[in-house]
């Protein structure tokens, strides 16, 4: 069974493919992104304010491109980890800070009945019993 959610830009509902732009808005989105590429083609090294300026394309949308991983940081200046401040090529954080985050995401899930007999050494009555 299909979701059926709104879409993001628009409001209108569509079918869940994935994206949180219904199709409509995802062909102006593409659009745009192969606006913002071309201009970073002639333009390279340019900052965000110049490319919004020079396009007419906010500068939210550019953020928004850079922090899908449509476009690489190393044409786009004044980016960095949110955590750590590194200058970083694309995502949102650098690969040390997800890293941290996935290792601390990790320790937070709760354990199995096996895994806190592995890892604390903890028996039930009826294993102390039978040794």
């Amino acid at each position: 069974m299909d979701l059926i959610k709104n879409c993001s830009q628009c409001g209108r509902l569509f079918n869940d493919m994935g994206t949180n732009l219904c199709p409509d808005c995802s062909i102006d989105d593409d659009k745009l992104y192969m606006e913002v590429r071309k201009y970073l083609q002639d333009h390279t090294g340019a900052t965000i304010f110049e490319i919004s300026d020079a396009t007419g394309i906010r500068e939210h949308k550019i953020l928004q491109f850079i922090n899908d991983g449509r476009l690489e940081r190393r044409k786009i200046q004044c980016i960095e980890c949110k955590s750590c401040g590194k200058k970083i090529i694309r995502g949102t954080y650098c690969e040390s800070c997800q890293w941290q985050m996935n290792i601390s995401a990790e320790h937070k899930k709760p354990y199995s009945t096996n895994e806190k007999v592995e890892q604390f050494g903890f028996q039930s009555f009826k294993e102390r019993r039978k040794s």
